[in-house]
């Protein structure tokens, strides 16, 4: 009896345990991040990639900025190139005189970003020359701005270049700034009026008498400088006014009536005699090819204009008066060239 029953024992222990187990499964889900793109860096040059230690306005220069995104650079929507004077406090406004922003869109292309209004300027942007990646598939570039300065951009300010890269991501890179130059002077001048007539238009002015501006019928001519530094405004006339036919008269560089003859005085003032009239207030000579500052004219500020507006002219309005000699002058029109000069 003691043996059967170690032989079922033992019968019993070969067969093997039964385990049930359920099983079932979920998806995994993850996206890769968006990383904001990288400015590293951005450097304003010349055409020849070298560094600018000076700028002047009406000239082309060059910001080239180095962008990279773990995404590729396909990945980055625009680019904005900021041009500032290095005091200006950042600012979405436009200023013709101090601060300036263009775009790189991926859609738009290059554009002024910040002139939104339309205002007049000579700040542009070179699209012809501007430079953009050939293959976006790279994670790392260059985009390279191509600028003109406007003519009112502040002289003698320390002027940079600073680069800010976006894509969808909100905020853009961090700011990354350029090396600075300093802004040369620049100037010109223009007039009201093309042509001054002095004395009357029908009969003249007499040998011995002095005439003055009669058109402009405001009896005054202005100029209009443009200039982004201080100036003086400075004036000299040709030695020889001639009718072109032979009949000649020369400038005797005075404020009274010529001696003579075949000669005559200009004179100039920043004031007049009296309402209604165009006599100079102060007789001040007018020279030969050597420019004299004119009285009033003599400090004046650099052109700025307000935020949001176009670039404008600082208007100046002056008095002339011309007298013949008595002896050598014909009945004819004298012609001659009155040069204006606003020096910085």
């Amino acid at each position: 009896m003691l043996t059967i029953l170690l032989a079922g024992a033992l019968l019993m222990s070969l067969i093997p345990a039964v385990v049930y187990a359920g099983q079932g499964g979920v998806t995994g889900h993850g996206r890769g991040g968006n990383t904001k793109p990288v400015v590293s860096d951005v450097y304003l040059e010349d055409a020849s990639q070298v560094l600018l230690i000076d700028m002047v306005p009406e000239v082309e220069y060059y910001v080239r900025a180095t962008v990279s995104d773990v995404n590729t650079i396909d990945d980055v929507e625009y680019i904005e190139f900021y041009i500032y004077d290095d005091a200006t406090a950042e600012t979405s406004d436009w200023d013709a005189d101090e601060f300036v922003i263009f775009k790189w869109d991926k859609t738009a292309g290059w554009t002024m970003e910040n002139n939104s209004g339309g205002y007049v300027t000579s700040w542009t942007v070179e699209g012809g020359n501007c430079v953009t990646p050939s293959n976006f598939a790279v994670t790392v570039d260059d985009w390279t701005l191509a600028f003109k300065v406007g003519k009112l951009a502040k002289a003698t300010a320390t002027w940079k270049a600073k680069v800010r890269a976006y894509d969808e991501k909100p905020g853009g890179s961090s700011i990354t700034v350029s090396n600075s130059a300093t802004m040369g002077a620049f100037s010109e001048v223009g007039f009201g009026q093309g042509t001054v007539v002095l004395g009357s238009v029908l009969d003249g002015i007499e040998p011995g008498a002095w005439g003055y501006i009669t058109d402009p019928g405001t009896y005054r001519m202005t100029t209009k400088a443009i200039t982004n530094a201080s100036y003086e405004l400075q004036v000299h006339s040709t030695t020889t006014w001639t009718d072109g036919s032979g009949n000649n008269v020369t400038l005797a560089q005075g404020t009274d009536v010529p001696a003579g003859p075949s000669e005559f005085n200009l004179v100039i003032d920043d004031g007049q005699t009296g309402a209604g009239t165009g006599i100079p207030a102060v007789a001040q000579a007018v020279l030969i090819d050597t420019a004299t500052t004119i009285t009033g004219y003599g400090s004046e500020g650099r052109v700025e204009v307000p935020k949001n507006t176009s670039e404008g002219t600082a208007d100046h309005e002056m008095f002339m008066g011309l007298a013949f000699s008595l002896v050598g002058i014909e009945e004819v029109d004298y012609y001659g060239t009155i040069t204006f000069t606003v020096k910085n």
